[in-house]
């Protein structure tokens, strides 16, 4: 899979659909803590590979509660936990985890 940033820095295409790739400003707590959380709106995102300088492996609760109905995630790093990443999203009905690297969850 080749991502290709814009010269912008906002968008990624990866075949024919557009991702946002998450900023700081999207997330609400430090990264590797079960108390971050994706605030922004986007339902494609491709994860960053930290926040504030520390890298982020944890993404226990990250959607919680979120009222998407569909979510695309890529992650560009070794994620290491997902407990309950999706917990109290009850309107998602469809997630597409499928560029997800998750070869180093546990």
């Amino acid at each position: 899979m080749g991502l290709k940033v814009k010269e912008n820095g906002k968008w990624v295409s990866i075949g024919k659909v557009k991702y946002t790739i998450a900023k700081d400003s999207d997330f609400s707590g430090p990264a590797n803590s079960e108390s971050t959380r994706y605030i922004g709106e986007s339902t494609n995102i491709v994860m960053p590979k930290g926040l504030g300088g520390t890298d982020f492996t944890i993404y226990s609760s990250l959607f919680r509660n979120k009222t998407f109905e569909k979510l695309s995630v890529i992650s560009i790093n070794s994620i290491t936990s997902m407990l309950a990443m999706f917990s109290g999203c009850s309107s998602l009905i469809e997630i597409d985890l499928s560029a997800f690297d998750t070869s180093q969850v546990t």
